[in-house]
């Protein structure tokens, strides 16, 4: 509920299709909500952007692979109580996993030659540390 109010999901790059969205509130919800969701989806810890000095912040969450774990996430055991217009751009998001194989697991890669799981769980460990 708290992203069809204070979230938010467009298109950053109409010629690639990547998808940015973003949640934006006060600071100590906003940590709450990153917090879950590096967790739950996996997502980076990407720094949150301040707007002004009264506490707003936006946690912004970039790329089509993250997007497509958080709309997992959000809609997973929500039959038809969501935002139409909201649900509607997250299903236009999607990703494709190139046909090179993942040096940790031997499964699909999708960047540096490591398949999703190892590419961002790479990237979380790296970004743990330096945003906490």
């Amino acid at each position: 509920g708290y992203f069809d109010g204070d979230g938010s999901i467009c298109k950053n790059n109409v010629k690639t299709g990547t998808w940015n969205s973003n949640f934006t509130g006060y600071k100590d919800i906003i940590l709450s909500i990153k917090k879950i969701l590096i967790k739950e989806c996996n997502l980076n810890n990407s720094k949150l952007q301040f707007k002004g000095d009264k506490g707003i912040c936006t946690y912004n969450i970039g790329g089509n692979i993250q997007n497509f774990r958080l709309k997992e996430y959000l809609y997973k055991d929500c039959d038809d109580l969501f935002l139409s217009r909201k649900k509607e751009k997250f299903d236009k998001v999607s990703y494709k996993i190139v046909s090179k194989i993942c040096s940790i697991c031997g499964n699909k890669s999708q960047a540096k030659g490591l398949c999703s799981k190892h590419y961002h769980q790479e990237r979380y460990n790296k970004n743990k540390i330096k945003y906490l």
